[in-house]
């Protein structure tokens, strides 16, 4: 006889754990939503590096008011162009750094490494370019043969110096080296320069001499910039992103705002008019605590009247003020990468597209309205200084932009209305870089077409050209029934502006269809 017994009753599984949202550094899952490339982050990218090509070239006449900076306390479209540039370095980190930590086995201490890699090749990078010569150098007399090998090296050092560090080196190791060879290499080149260009001066050559500018001149040669704040902001963000998740990002974007707000308000400074009295808490365009931090460092020489020597001046990198990324703005400016990386952690989170998508938008209005507060309650909205308002109100116009750019590229999926943007947002770094090198090339070379007396720059030629086809546009609809005066000092501006965004398109095109995307 058989003895049947009944099934043993199934085990009771665990409930599953909840899944608590990553932190920055954690790796994702592979095949999970959050690794994937945001077009829309490509397309707002794009945008806003043609933008700041645009306002940054003007043509013959007067630039469009939306296209000049605000003079001082305000703001205009065209000083949003660089804090969404840092804002979507920040919104960028979080997936570099997954997407780092899902394909490679690198260390914490590794990853450090290759971030301050990467902010060493910006910074250098926008050292290199304004350190190329391309204006105002004359024939170099007999006897001082020595000024013309140290052009010929600064034109080498600056050239081939941008070409290595734009290369895509696969080595942890040379990818550190390089920018640190680069940096030893120019500063060592600088200090030659300098030396024999007062060495000369006292030994006859004349006080009126005019050695040409960038490295030619380190005594003029600025060291702030635009490539140059985006490389020191990203290694200060992105090694707090490393070790820390994005509440702590936002803890610190509030510090460095915090105590940028104490500096500029309780920090004592010569008063620009009476040298011997202190001033605090000013924030005029004369008197502030950042301008006399940053006239105190970048103090600059020039030539002695007496031509023995030289003496020391303030130079000025954007007329009146002196420098508009300088030292103590660069805190707020660190913020506005902070503040990008937050957004990037939550694009990174599990949620749906839509509720991504509706939550960036709701956070991006409140962070817009939160700045507009502290420009009443705290200070002004200040692109020249970078204010703690200027920071979150640019931060919570970025969010808006890009909320919008997602909405329709990443969840409707219309994203071919933005191709020429998307083009621009994936080689970003080498559209800035290879713009700035066409605007010296066209300094540089001079030749002398039909109706003109005497050579001139290529640059010139382009912007009477462009100048020539807005008044033959206006010509051509004089007797038509459009009534719109075209031939504006506005219109000839915006003309060139646009041929030279269309120039740049065109070099970024090519990269593009031979899939070359050049990441520093």
């Amino acid at each position: 006889m058989t003895t049947t017994y009944p099934a043993a009753p199934p085990r009771p599984q665990p409930y599953p754990q909840p899944t608590a949202l990553p932190s920055i550094e954690v790796p994702p899952v592979p095949g999970e939503r959050r690794t994937e490339r945001l077009v829309s982050l490509d397309v707002f990218r794009g945008i806003t590096i043609a933008a700041m090509l645009l306002v940054n070239n003007p043509g013959k006449g007067i630039a469009y008011a939306p296209l000049e900076h605000a003079e001082w306390h305000g703001w205009t479209p065209t000083d949003l162009i660089f804090p969404f540039f840092l804002f979507i370095v920040g919104v960028a980190i979080p997936f570099s750094m997954a997407k780092r930590s899902a394909t490679t086995s690198i260390s914490r201490g590794g990853m450090l490494l290759k971030i301050w890699g990467r902010a060493l090749s910006l910074f250098m990078l926008g050292e290199l370019l304004q350190g190329f010569p391309f204006l105002h150098f004359e024939s170099v007399p007999a006897g001082f043969e020595m000024i013309q090998y140290l052009r010929i090296a600064a034109w080498a050092l600056c050239g081939i110096g941008i070409i290595v560090l734009l290369l895509p080196w696969k080595s942890p190791v040379m990818s550190i080296v390089m920018p640190l060879m680069i940096a030893g290499l120019f500063y060592g080149l600088a200090f030659a320069i300098h030396y024999t260009n007062i060495q000369s001066l006292n030994n006859g050559l004349p006080a009126t001499f005019s050695f040409g500018n960038g490295l030619l001149r380190p005594d003029h040669l600025r060291i702030p910039g635009v490539l140059q704040r985006i490389g020191v902001c990203y290694g200060v963000a992105g090694s707090i992103a490393l070790f820390f998740n994005w509440q702590m990002c936002l803890a610190a974007a509030v510090f460095f705002c915090a105590v940028y707000s104490g500096l500029m308000f309780h920090a004592p400074f010569h008063d620009d008019h009476h040298a011997q009295d202190l001033q605090v808490g000013s924030l005029g365009k004369e008197d502030n605590f950042s301008r006399r931090v940053d006239e105190n460092v970048f103090n600059r020489y020039r030539p002695a009247a007496d031509g023995n020597g030289w003496e020391l001046t303030v130079q000025h990198a954007y007329g009146e003020y002196p420098d508009n990324e300088g030292i103590v703005s660069t805190l707020p400016a660190i913020a506005s990468v902070l503040l990008g990386i937050c957004v990037g952690a939550w694009l990174r989170s599990f949620r749906s597209t839509g509720e991504r998508c509706s939550g960036l938008l709701v956070f991006g209005l409140f962070t817009l309205l939160l700045g507009l507060a502290l420009n009443r309650w705290l200070m002004p909205i200040n692109k020249n200084i970078w204010t703690p308002s200027f920071t979150v109100f640019t931060a919570g116009m970025g969010m808006l932009v890009l909320g919008v750019c997602f909405y329709f590229v990443d969840v409707l999926g219309y994203w071919r209305w933005a191709l020429p943007f998307k083009i621009y947002g994936m080689n970003a770094i080498a559209a800035f870089v290879f713009g700035g090198l066409v605007t010296r090339a066209l300094y540089l070379i001079k030749l002398q077409p039909h109706g003109y007396d005497k050579p001139v720059m290529l640059m010139t030629f382009i912007k009477d050209f462009s100048a020539d086809m807005v008044a033959r546009l206006a010509d051509s609809l004089q007797h038509t029934a459009v009534q719109v005066s075209i031939n504006t000092p506005q219109n000839t501006s915006l003309a060139y502006s646009l041929l030279y965004v269309i120039a740049i398109l065109l070099l970024m095109s090519l990269l593009y269809l031979f899939k070359i995307f050049i990441k520093v």
